[in-house]
């Protein structure tokens, strides 16, 4: 039986927090209005993102993509520059 078309799903799961502060607010009225997202350490998130490739599986290879050279599916961010990190 030949394959002649195929999908691959890559799927990343990273954490990324947030904190909602204003500068000029007592931390009593930062917690009051903002609650646990007020926190001086943040509040946290787990996210998952799903990438999903299809197509046909070539002849020479039996590939539909190739994943070294390719830069359409994500790469592992535990090894990324974006490691803890604060995004503005």
């Amino acid at each position: 039986m030949d394959v002649t078309s195929a999908h691959l799903t890559r799927v990343i799961t990273f954490s990324a927090a947030h904190r909602y502060f204003r500068p000029g607010w007592s931390p009593e009225q930062n917690a009051a209005v903002f609650g646990a997202c007020a926190s001086e350490h943040g509040h946290g998130h787990t996210y998952e993102c799903r990438v999903t490739v299809r197509g046909e599986v070539n002849s020479e290879t039996s590939m539909i993509i190739n994943l070294t050279q390719s830069k359409l599916l994500p790469c592992s961010y535990g090894s990324g520059s974006l490691l803890g990190c604060q995004l503005k």
